[in-house]
């Protein structure tokens, strides 16, 4: 079970890794999404037909800060890395609600000073809009997720397949199907549920982990042994047909 809290300030969650409670200024609040369209990073691209339904379709650029993904942003990569990110969202003229979304996210690097570059393009549908007190939402959203690797001449050829072979996981990953079977407003709720300063830590879902910043540098060998095993633990996951 996973319990994430946003107050309208802050953005409370459990790190199922660690266990540990994270408290983060900043984040989306998902009843007030056109906060994110501000003037200034926005620009109409004209309208289109979405499943029947006329739509504006707005580009957002620069658009990690309003995915809240400032901190990913600086975490857990190389000092050298940039990350961009750019949406494209498709509204409903007649309810303002959004039909699709369109995600493009590009995460480089230098290596051995040639530049290492991640693309993650990722489709959302938002179908079966249901009214919900005073509100419309979504009852089901498809998820694509397209992965592209550029690693120019840095990979050996037995490297190489196994790079494409990990991205092909990734993308065999990247489809699912959201289905959201019931929704309430107002129940009654208490306020403390959404105190985050009242969340607990957990057990982390792996157990105890070395902390990776306190371990010697890893070789090339163990760093094949480790992909090569999360590699088959995740095909327990994947349908092989």
């Amino acid at each position: 079970d996973t319990v994430n809290i946003y107050d309208g300030q802050y953005s409370w969650s459990v790190d199922p890794v660690s266990g540990e409670v994270q408290k983060e200024e900043g984040g989306v609040d998902s009843l007030q999404v056109w906060k994110m369209f501000k003037l200034e990073k926005t620009s109409y691209l004209g309208d289109e037909n979405v499943n029947g339904k006329s739509a504006y379709k707005i580009q957002l650029d620069d658009a990690i800060w309003a995915m809240g993904m400032e901190d990913f942003a600086s975490s857990d990569l190389p000092e050298d890395a940039e990350i961009e990110m750019q949406g494209i969202y498709w509204i409903d003229k007649e309810t303002l609600v959004p039909l699709k979304s369109q995600n493009f996210t590009r995460t480089s690097s230098v290596e051995d000073g040639q530049v290492v570059a991640m693309d993650i393009i990722t489709d959302i549908e938002f179908l079966d809009y249901r009214p919900v007190g005073s509100m419309l939402f979504s009852h089901k959203m498809l998820v694509s997720t397209q992965y592209e690797f550029d690693e120019p001449e840095m990979l050996e050829e037995d490297e190489e397949d196994f790079s494409q072979e990990f991205m092909g996981m990734l993308e065999s990953m990247g489809k699912m199907e959201i289905i959201v079977t019931k929704t309430e407003v107002n129940t009654g709720l208490s306020d403390e549920l959404f105190d985050g300063s009242l969340l607990e830590a957990q057990e982390p879902m792996f157990g105890d982990m070395p902390d990776i910043g306190e371990t010697e540098e890893m070789s090339q060998e163990d760093i094949e042994a480790m992909m090569e095993g999360f590699m088959d633990m995740m095909k327990e996951f994947i349908p092989q047909d």
